[in-house]
């Protein structure tokens, strides 16, 4: 009923990007006060990006806004020998660098290997509007099972000026091609007649006399989806090349809305949606902190796969001579 003077969020990791845009909204009205504190929770998301961007002189005063970390050891009373007591310097010894950093000295440390580590909350995540004038993109990769951790993820957006504008998304486990297909039919866009969709390639396939993924999209949702094969290395690299700011007007290729949480969790910027844990898209990891092999794991990257085969098949691999941020002009069937 009443604008609040000041809020205080209490395991402040444990919100969302779009739960904190709405609390400063809250205390706009009276240019009121934010104080936000909690640990970082595995040191993905907008909450340890936003530590660490406020950490600058420069957003600082940008912004109106500080941050600060309370390490254990500053509680003396119960660590008397502050940093150099001997249960922290135990703790040092028995875990690793980034557990100790994140638990005990307070400082982010975001797991190694991350396949996409240039993705950052607050660059890449924003409200993103659908516009029923624009081309509806649906990049689709299948998935099923809970016992392999895989998800059927649903990426719908718009390609606007050369940007993919991801605006909503459908991320299930234990559903088939029909149940997605329902559950698409439900959606706000879903009206909108001018449609195009890309496949992973395995999506033509057929298993035993049952119908291929595509074909059941072209009987059930009438729309033909197209696919091709992509190099998983040329597709991280075409991924990696949209998540670059542009050096002119400073836009990144794609920004994501943040009710997209399967997509931003296996990109590193948030936790999971279906256990609310850290599941990143992320490189096989020896001991030491070394990648191991050539390729990453096949594992929490649905999502990100569905994007990728758009972007490939929209724009062709990255360091072709022909690139730039224009959209291929394509076939589609009404």
């Amino acid at each position: 009923m009443e604008a609040p003077m000041g809020i205080v969020a209490c395991e402040a990791s444990q919100l969302d990007q779009e739960s904190y845009w709405r609390l400063m909204e809250r205390v706009a009205e009276k240019r009121g006060w934010v104080f936000l504190e909690g640990t970082f929770e595995g040191s993905l998301g907008w909450y340890p990006q936003q530590f660490t961007s406020w950490q600058s002189p420069g957003i600082q005063n940008l912004e109106s806004a500080k941050s600060f970390s309370l390490p254990t050891w500053t509680n003396t009373h119960i660590f008397p020998l502050g940093e150099h007591d001997p249960e922290i310097e135990k703790m040092r010894n028995e875990h690793s660098e980034e557990w100790f950093n994140e638990r005990v000295a307070g400082i982010p440390s975001p797991p190694s290997g991350l396949v996409h580590p240039s993705f950052n909350v607050n660059v890449h995540v924003r409200e993103v509007e659908y516009d029923p004038d624009e081309i509806v993109y649906l990049e689709v990769d299948t998935g099923y099972s809970r016992m392999t951790e895989s998800a059927y993820a649903v990426e719908v957006c718009h390609i606007i000026d050369g940007q993919v504008q991801v605006f909503d998304e459908i991320y299930e486990r234990e559903l088939i091609d029909s149940d997605i297909i329902e559950v698409a039919k439900k959606r706000f866009w879903w009206n909108n007649t001018d449609k195009f969709g890309v496949i992973d390639v395995a999506g033509n396939a057929h298993a035993g006399a049952m119908p291929s993924n595509t074909e059941i999209w072209f009987k059930e949702a009438n729309i033909i989806m197209q696919s091709q094969h992509v190099k998983i290395i040329d597709g991280i690299e075409r991924m990696n090349s949209m998540l670059k700011p542009d050096p002119i007007d400073m836009e990144p290729g794609i920004v994501i809305d943040p009710t997209c949480k399967g997509l931003i969790s296996e990109l590193g910027g948030g936790p999971n949606p279906f256990d609310g844990q850290v599941r990143v898209y992320s490189w096989q990891m020896n001991r030491e902190g070394g990648v191991v092999g050539n390729v990453p794991r096949d594992k929490y990257n649905h999502a990100v796969k569905a994007l990728t085969y758009l972007m490939v098949n929209q724009f062709g691999y990255a360091g072709n001579e022909n690139y730039s941020r224009e959209i291929i002009p394509v076939t589609r069937f009404r």
